[in-house]
């Protein structure tokens, strides 16, 4: 059980990191950077605590797929909430996008070597 929040916390502050970054370099420094961070907080926790209820392969990867969608949707929904920007989609995406390759890369390389 701590060994699996404990895999929460670290993949949600990893993420949150990469996104920062990712909104940061595309010159988001307003209000959305800081509601970004609170956001993809529960999203990311919401999302990786659903996942970690899945044992089944094939399974796991539909919702995650999935997951990712809907989490790059609310995002971007509520960004428009704090500030109405035609690029808020794309800074949801991007920000999503690069943290999903990144994490998945690094979580593959920890598997090889574990």
């Amino acid at each position: 059980m701590l060994r699996e929040i404990s895999k929460l916390i670290a993949s949600a502050c990893f993420t949150m990191a990469i996104e920062l970054v990712v909104l940061y370099f595309a010159k988001v420094r307003d209000k959305r950077l800081w509601f970004s961070l609170i956001i993809n907080l529960l999203t990311n926790l919401l999302l990786n605590s659903l996942l970690s209820l899945v044992t089944i392969d094939w399974l796991y990867i539909l919702l995650l797929v999935i997951g990712e969608i809907l989490v790059f949707l609310i995002e971007w929904l509520l960004y428009n909430l704090i500030q109405k920007d035609k690029k808020n989609w794309l800074y949801s995406l991007l920000a999503n996008s690069i943290s999903f390759v990144i994490g998945s890369s690094l979580l593959y390389l920890l598997f090889l070597f574990v």
